[in-house]
């Protein structure tokens, strides 16, 4: 599968890549239902009259995420401005969007989300990368982060794409060389609990 593998370093010490999402090709409908009454202003007795988020809308947002033992693993409240995210544009996790939905400005909730909602493992994406595909400044190594090309093997190096990159760690050498590289998340197979709060809602 793998074709080219240059050496990346993690984005942050602890392999933590966020509750970002930049892989939302994988899913198919995004699951947003509203009535006609309910697009604008909540109707379920919790923001009644008042404006709601709904699909297409920008929102300012703060989230704080706690892995199963109530660790903070990242958290929009510790540097910089609210983030601005587009309500069903792929910007957070699909399960935070249907979370954003229906909230109205300075509402906060909190949701657990299991691994299917957030991380889910999937074994295609480990990999075996024999020493010949290396490109690499040093011999490759158990917990190294790398980026891995998922593309065909005579694809021209102009033709590739943000999308054809995976980022992966080395979990294996095996005897002949040949590494194993697991392209999952780092919190795949994950439960994971989020503290949100709808700071503004922009348009």
């Amino acid at each position: 599968m793998a074709r080219r593998n240059d050496y990346h370093s993690p984005r942050r010490e602890d392999g933590w890549r966020g509750a970002h999402r930049d892989e939302s090709r994988r899913y198919g409908d995004d699951g947003f239902r509203y009535s006609e009454d309910s697009r604008h202003y909540g109707d379920d007795g919790r923001n009644v009259g008042k404006r709601v988020a709904r699909k297409g809308d920008r929102l300012q947002i703060h989230y704080t995420c706690f892995d199963e033992d109530g660790k903070k693993l990242e958290s929009t409240h510790d540097g910089g401005p609210a983030p601005t995210i587009t309500l069903g544009g792929g910007d957070v996790l699909k399960a935070l969007e249907k979370a954003f939905t229906g909230m109205a400005a300075g509402e906060r909730k909190t949701v657990t989300l299991e691994p299917k909602d957030a991380f889910p493992y999937d074994e295609d994406l480990v990999t075996e990368i024999t020493p010949d595909k290396w490109q690499l400044d040093e011999p490759p190594k158990v917990g190294m982060t790398i980026d891995v090309l998922d593309a065909p093997d005579d694809i021209a190096d102009e033709d590739v794409n943000e999308d054809d990159i995976m980022q992966g760690v080395v979990t294996e050498i095996l005897n002949d060389g040949t590494a194993i590289v697991d392209c999952n998340h780092p919190l795949a197979d994950k439960t994971l609990t989020f503290e949100l709060e709808l700071v503004k809602i922009l348009s």
